[in-house]
């Protein structure tokens, strides 16, 4: 016998597996037809036909208990994350292994994106030359005493035009508690506040895992006199423990909805050159300044930085300033000799 003779073909075998199942299909049929012609009753040929379904039993067995240590994985991992050293140490871990992967994969273009998969049939509000013609006449922006809820809507929010309410914390909370010694009481032995950790901090200080309240307990103990720091309170939980520090702005009607997180800017004696960047990313942008003063940057973006002005102005203390995210990107920088403290506030209109 050739070679040729003994050698199968994967057609070959394939026919030949499917025509033994259907053998073993008719036996298990004429087994079936011997048991109901022999008086078996249903239930009883079930019994006999259950050695049959074993597999697919202990496969389903076996899934169940995959299912369940997943979720028992899931749910003690979610748990460590609310024990603040375990967060700490996992952030650390993950920081240290994103940086270690950068040469080899750039994950930083996934980190500035808002969608991780582009949908094919949504179409951006993309900012064109067109719009530069909201701004290329603006050199300064108003300071307006006050404002009423629509006038603020309509001639400015909705015309993406930047405006500075003087009167603007007119009826919040005193001075006081914007203390440096009192915002280090609050973070540190406030119930919520002292859980939470915080997003995007920023600070000439440094200090371990971008802590936020360990650089406050530095500044209230006297330790560091020249800082500037800035953080956004981005655990719905915090945020809205930290809204007691402030009210509703009286000129915001009830179309503006607040975003759930806030920002907090800090600042004493510090005197760099850089404008410091914050992206609230909210339609609608606010800072309100609640003590000392800060100087603050209305930078027009891509493409109207060519064609508009940066609008610049020094934010005194009761003073807000409202603005858009569509046209302008918000910067500041500290002013020298003073204690500064200036919150954050996003929201969107209709």
């Amino acid at each position: 016998m050739s070679a040729e003779d003994t050698t199968v073909t994967d057609e070959q075998k394939q026919f030949s597996f499917e025509e033994k199942l259907e053998y073993i299909d008719r036996e298990i049929r004429k087994l079936h037809v011997f048991c109901v012609n022999a008086g078996y009753s249903p239930g009883q040929i079930d019994k006999l036909a259950a050695v049959f379904h074993k597999n697919e039993k202990v496969k389903k067995e076996k899934w169940n208990r995959r299912f369940l240590w997943i979720a028992v994985f899931v749910a003690v991992t979610a748990t460590l994350f609310y024990v603040d050293p375990v967060y700490r140490i996992m952030s650390s871990v993950t920081r240290k292994t994103a940086i270690s992967i950068l040469p080899v994969w750039d994950w930083t273009r996934l980190w500035n994106q808002n969608c991780l998969i582009d949908n094919p049939l949504y179409t951006a509000n993309q900012l064109t030359t067109d719009d530069c013609q909201i701004c290329e006449g603006l050199h300064e922006i108003k300071r307006l005493r006050n404002i009423s809820a629509e006038e603020i809507v309509h001639k400015y929010l909705r015309r993406d035009i930047p405006v500075i309410v003087e009167d603007g914390t007119r009826d919040w909370p005193h001075e006081d508690l914007y203390s440096i010694t009192a915002l280090e009481e609050a973070f540190n032995t406030h119930p919520v506040l002292r859980q939470y950790a915080s997003c995007s901090f920023t600070s000439n200080i440094r200090v371990k895992y971008g802590n936020h309240r360990h650089l406050i307990q530095l500044a209230a103990n006297n330790e560091i006199k020249e800082y500037f720091a800035h953080w956004e309170n981005c655990f719905a939980e915090a945020g809205k423990a930290f809204r007691t520090f402030y009210k509703r702005p009286y000129f915001f009607p009830r179309t503006v909805e607040l975003a759930m997180s806030n920002w907090l800017l800090l600042s004493s004696n510090y005197t760099g050159r850089m404008a410091k960047k914050i992206q609230i990313g909210q339609p609608m942008m606010a800072l309100a300044q609640v003590s000392g003063k800060v100087e603050v940057f209305v930078q027009p973006l891509e493409p109207c930085e060519r064609i508009c002005s940066k609008l610049a102005m020094v934010l005194r203390a009761g003073e807000i300033l409202v603005t858009t995210d569509f046209l302008w990107s918000l910067n500041y920088l500290p002013i020298g000799a003073n204690y500064s403290v200036t919150i954050g506030i996003g929201g969107s209109f209709d």
